[in-house]
């Protein structure tokens, strides 16, 4: 290859280019969003520094700065999926694990879209977390981004496959609402997941109104994880850097 044209042939791709150019535009718009809760503290008069104005503060820069890392979950998790050799798979049983997966959603994004799991019964899938919940959430930073209000959650077993349902219902469309909202990963969903999906074993069809997850069915149920709890995460865990711009959430309380 000659002396410049590695990066020639990269920029001219698609999705490599648009990727650079969202990720160029979500720093510095969050950048900006951190530097102004900055200059508030900065020029508070001492009697506005009140627990309640402080924890405001922080809350404000928490919630940019998982903003700035939601590009950087985006990469790493194509890069994850793009490379050779296994992962490590747990054992999970659905209806546990879809149920905390639905309450810390909820917890993010309370009063925009309830995520609702319609309970079934009891199947076992092998899973990576890591690459689940970000198929998962992708699907819901969709949903919300195309303005819907509630996300239903089903899942069935048959012929030793269990299928996922994702259902999008309830599409605001008042003045306030009236717009998509557009981003890297609501344009290449249809990349995204597939890619992720087939590093775990899963394969994808639908589009975001109803979309369907398709695993082998696992029997190893006694081998089964214990129950998911998302509770005492880190701070900008997953849940927080992929539903950043849509909630409301506080991280300090």
């Amino acid at each position: 290859m000659k002396k410049g044209d590695l990066f020639k042939e990269s920029l001219s791709d698609e999705f490599t280019n648009n990727y650079i150019k969202d990720f160029n535009i979500q720093t510095r718009m969050n950048i900006t969003g951190i530097s102004y809760w900055c200059k508030v503290l900065a020029e508070a008069d001492d009697s506005e520094c009140n627990y309640d104005f402080r924890v405001n503060v922080a809350n404000n820069i928490i919630k940019y700065c998982c903003q700035i890392l939601k590009n950087s979950e985006l990469y790493a998790n194509i890069s994850d999926s793009i490379k050779e050799g296994d992962i490590r798979k747990t054992t999970v049983e659905l209806n546990d694990y879809l149920t905390d997966f639905c309450e810390k959603c909820n917890r993010h994004i309370e009063g925009k879209c309830r995520i609702i799991l319609s309970k079934c019964e009891n199947s076992y899938i092998e899973i990576n977390e890591k690459f689940f919940n970000f198929i998962l959430l992708v699907y819901v930073r969709i949903a919300l981004s195309k303005k819907y209000t509630k996300l239903e959650i089903s899942f069935s077993s048959e012929q030793n496959y269990v299928t996922i349902c994702l259902k999008a219902t309830d599409k605001k469309s008042d003045g306030k609402y009236s717009e998509d909202v557009s981003d890297i990963f609501s344009d290449y969903f249809n990349d995204i997941i597939p890619l992720v999906l087939k590093k775990i074993g899963g394969t994808f069809s639908g589009d975001v109104e109803c979309s369907h997850i398709k695993f082998t069915e696992s029997k190893g149920n006694a081998l089964c994880s214990p129950k998911p709890r998302f509770i005492g995460e880190d701070l900008m865990n997953i849940f927080s850097i992929m539903l950043a711009d849509f909630d409301d959430y506080k991280y300090y309380l």
